[in-house]
């Protein structure tokens, strides 16, 4: 039983980091499409 529950545990860490990860890579993304954009503008 408590093998499991620590396996549930360290995913549920694991996932709001990756999460947030993908949000920031994701804005970046963005931040340099505007960039980009506003020069060729």
């Amino acid at each position: 039983m408590a093998t499991p529950s620590s396996n549930c545990s360290s995913s549920k860490v694991e996932a709001p980091s990756a999460m947030e990860a993908r949000i920031f890579l994701s804005e970046t993304d963005l931040h340099t499409q505007t960039i980009m954009v506003n020069r060729d503008s």
